[in-house]
């Protein structure tokens, strides 16, 4: 059984390259795993993490209940960071109360895992989807370095996780439409179990899984919509996705009747009411997982901005909202925060999508590749209330550099000298902003200090640079945060700081952020503001 799911597909994939192949993916996955390790020790905990990691640690306990409202879509996926812990005995007494967030940093090591299958996975589908074209291996290497999926490699959270886990059960579909074998049936099934395990809004994945499996699976093609009910894999998945989820919760509350949930949501609540006698049917998921998403249902409602709420609300291009979205949201971020290679290259891919009719091809057989991008794009655009950073954005990455990779090679073949100069101010790009890779933007964005005023939400400042922020103070005594007073002289804050548009805490420093410009920015998370007399003179009375 073990052999069964050994990811087989990763071994034979490797032992069809080269000896000058292999060896340069151990070569870049020893430079990209020691680099992670660096850049990740050198961040300050970003906000998610210690309440992922306590979550945790309660789940590893045997208590997965949601104890407190932060823990609302926190999941067990983030266990591999739990090994820091049994480097406790041999610490010295006083070690953690110099160093507070040293397992949480140990921790982050172990989340490597999640990038590095993201890696294999993508060279394998890469390997074989292009031909062994000799730049096969580039679109996974990109992926590797985009600044959004580097900056979250070691993050103790389940956004990458969650990336990894889908993409490599949508290889593992891709291989059994293509091999015609069971076994990769089951993989999938079993991978995209953990995948919404790993984080419970992968719930809204189940819609596209269905249609793939009506439209695309099975050996040569012989299911259609309007063919004969695939009954067995559906019924073979949605036992293993029930399987999955029980175990990663323990069981716990699993069959409790729907009427005897205490919902908090009003869309539960709604749904408990209506069902009338139906509610005294047992609910076959554990009772954690299914008020997770109640949650998380009762926030979206919510909304932000408000003290019980779990992010402080949405901001795009100057405008902040508390209970509504932007359906743009993610494109605009996409404009600023993809790479402009990756921009122009997906540009390049829609080209020759509707040009070249091999590309249509293309486009028709390999369902599995855009179609889980757009069915993300469009959740993420119209349907998530959450719309607090480009993190969320890493679900769609990897199927972003897949659809990208026959447009590189078509370049490629085209023009190599452009594309090998294109691939050196990418690389200049992704250097300037080392080693704060979170609050990447491209050239686009003329002015680095002025990014603020564009969005303010985790895209840019997640908390990475806070004790950088006190060691900037502290060395700089002409330095001051501002108060809710105005007043004259330099003064240094977070960008976060201002993100929370409606909350108390950000509104206390508005008079400066709202009225003036940062001189200067460190770490592009840092704003320096210099404000005299004269300057102070021209507010408005309060």
């Amino acid at each position: 059984m073990l052999r069964f799911f050994s990811l087989g597909f990763i071994s034979t994939t490797l032992a069809s390259l080269s000896r000058l192949e292999r060896r340069g993916l151990m070569a870049f996955l020893l430079l990209h795993a020691t680099l992670t390790l660096w850049f990740s020790w050198q961040q300050s905990p970003i906000f998610d993490e210690p309440d992922y990691f306590a979550y945790t640690i309660l789940w590893a306990k045997g208590k997965p209940e949601r104890i407190q409202a932060s823990f609302d879509s926190k999941s067990p996926a983030t266990f591999p960071a739990l090994w820091a812990l049994a480097l406790k005995p041999v610490l010295p007494t006083n070690f953690l109360s110099t160093h507070p967030h040293f397992f949480l940093k140990a921790g982050r090591v172990a989340m490597y895992l999640y990038p590095l299958l993201a890696f294999c996975t993508l060279c394998c589908w890469l390997r074989r989807w292009l031909g062994g074209h000799r730049l096969w291996w580039l679109p996974a290497v990109l992926f590797a370095f985009d600044p959004t999926v580097f900056s979250h490699s070691m993050v103790v959270g389940t956004d990458l996780a969650s990336a990894s886990l889908l993409l490599t059960a949508f290889y593992c579909f891709w291989r059994y439409q293509n091999s015609q074998s069971r076994r990769y049936w089951w993989m999938y099934t079993v991978f995209f179990g953990l995948a919404v395990v790993t984080k419970a809004s992968m719930v809204y994945a189940y819609p596209l899984v269905l249609l793939l499996t009506l439209v695309q699976a099975g050996p040569a093609k012989r299911w259609r919509v309007l063919g004969r009910w695939p009954w067995q894999p559906v019924l073979l998945f949605v036992v293993v996705q029930l399987l999955i989820i029980n175990l990663a919760y323990y069981g716990k509350g699993s069959l409790t009747p729907f009427e005897a949930y205490n919902f908090q949501s009003a869309t539960f609540k709604q749904l408990q009411q209506q069902l009338g006698f139906l509610g005294q049917i047992w609910v076959p998921l554990p009772a954690a997982f299914v008020q997770g998403i109640d949650m998380l249902q009762f926030h979206a409602h919510l909304g932000g901005c408000l003290p019980q709420s779990t992010y402080p609300g949405v901001w795009l291009l100057g405008h902040g909202t508390c209970n509504s979205t932007f359906w743009y949201y993610y494109l605009v971020l996409a404009t600023f925060k993809m790479p402009l290679l990756m921009l122009f290259l997906m540009a390049l891919a829609l080209v020759l999508v509707v040009r070249k009719p091999h590309f249509k091809f293309l486009l028709r057989r390999h369902a599995c590749i855009w179609l889980p991008l757009l069915w993300f794009l469009g959740i993420l655009s119209f349907f998530n209330p959450f719309q607090i950073g480009w993190r969320h954005a890493l679900i769609i990455l990897p199927f972003v550099y897949l659809c990208a990779a026959p447009a590189l090679v078509a370049w490629h073949r085209r023009t190599p000298v452009l594309l090998y100069l294109a691939l050196a101010l990418h690389t200049m790009g992704l250097v300037y902003y080392w080693p704060n890779s979170i609050a990447y933007t491209n050239l686009l964005v003329g002015n680095k200090k002025m990014v603020y005023k564009k969005f303010r939400d985790s895209s840019l400042d997640y908390g990475q640079n806070a004790s950088q922020f006190k060691a900037l103070l502290a060395s700089s005594p002409n330095l001051k945060q501002p108060t809710a007073k105005p007043d004259t002289g330099q003064f240094a804050m977070l960008v976060h700081q201002m993100q929370q548009h409606n909350m108390p805490a950000s509104q206390k420093a508005a008079w400066l952020f709202n009225n003036f410009e940062p001189y200067a920015h460190v770490n592009h998370t840092i704003l320096l503001f210099r404000v005299s007399q004269s300057q102070l003179a021209t507010l408005p009375p309060p």
